[in-house]
């Protein structure tokens, strides 16, 4: 025989905290994936052989600061990041953004939010520098006192889940001290 429970008033509690936990893990586990896919499984990277350097520069009288600049790399380029060390020659950063001062250019460059960019294309934004080619800009300086050095940094579009997406080439950064 099936023996009867005559006190039932810890069975309703339990039953409610069992479900309240099953909730919260379930629950829990739900936010932890929905959280996961806005985490970066892998960054995107220049290839290895991306690179650029300063032909040459010139600092004209008239506070301008003319930068030749050639893609001696294997790979297309759509801009550079250029930054200036303005404070001393020891400064380990160059902090200053020049990009602001581009006055002329050559080759149909456009600057956009910090970065100067190669010319755009119809259909979006494309890496339009090709390997050993050369562009010169000109860049008005008059508000900066003196420049140690100058820091470039490419840029490209690369397509990610078909997506194209701005790529800096931290590892393809160069610096060029100004006398």
């Amino acid at each position: 025989m099936i023996k009867k429970i005559k006190n039932k008033k810890a069975i309703s509690p339990m039953i409610g905290y069992i479900l309240l936990i099953s909730i919260v893990v379930v629950l829990s586990l739900i936010v932890y994936t929905w959280l996961k896919t806005y985490v970066p499984q892998d960054s995107l990277e220049c290839p290895d052989s991306t690179s650029m350097f300063i032909r040459s520069y010139e600092y004209a009288p008239n506070n301008q600061l003319n930068i030749t600049i050639k893609n001696n790399g294997n790979f297309n380029i759509g801009g550079y990041f250029i930054r200036a060390a303005t404070q001393s020659p020891d400064q380990g950063l160059a902090a200053t953004d020049l990009s602001a001062g581009l006055v002329d250019s050559f080759g149909g460059t456009n600057l956009r939010g910090g970065l100067v960019i190669f010319e755009l294309q119809e259909g979006g934004n494309t890496n339009s520098f090709s390997p050993n080619q050369e562009v010169t800009h000109v860049f008005d300086i008059s508000g900066i006192d003196a420049i140690f050095f100058i820091e470039l940094t490419p840029i490209r579009y690369q397509e990610h889940e078909s997506i194209k997406r701005t790529v800096t080439c931290g590892s393809a950064k160069i610096k060029e001290e100004i006398n």
